[in-house]
């Protein structure tokens, strides 16, 4: 755990897979600083990525700063 600083998170969204998730920021203290414990993210992505696995559910590369992530944009249906 990372304990009295900020957690360096993108805003919540939902990924290819279908779930939220927050992506750590690039800058982010929690990029190889967990323990693996599985062999896939949340997304299904292959831990680790780096040199360790991230803390939390989803797993930071390269490849996630340079794409946007999936989101949706809800507006109301008109009708005339």
């Amino acid at each position: 755990n990372i304990v009295g600083e900020p957690a360096a998170l993108e805003a919540a969204t939902v990924n290819a897979a279908g779930t939220y998730a927050q992506l750590p920021q690039p800058d982010s203290r929690a990029i190889d600083a967990g323990v693996c414990r599985l062999d896939v993210d949340q997304r299904g992505q292959a831990r680790p990525a780096g040199d360790g696995c991230d803390i939390g559910a989803v797993e930071f590369s390269a490849d996630d700063a340079v794409t946007p992530p999936l989101r949706f944009v809800h507006l109301p249906l008109v009708f005339r």
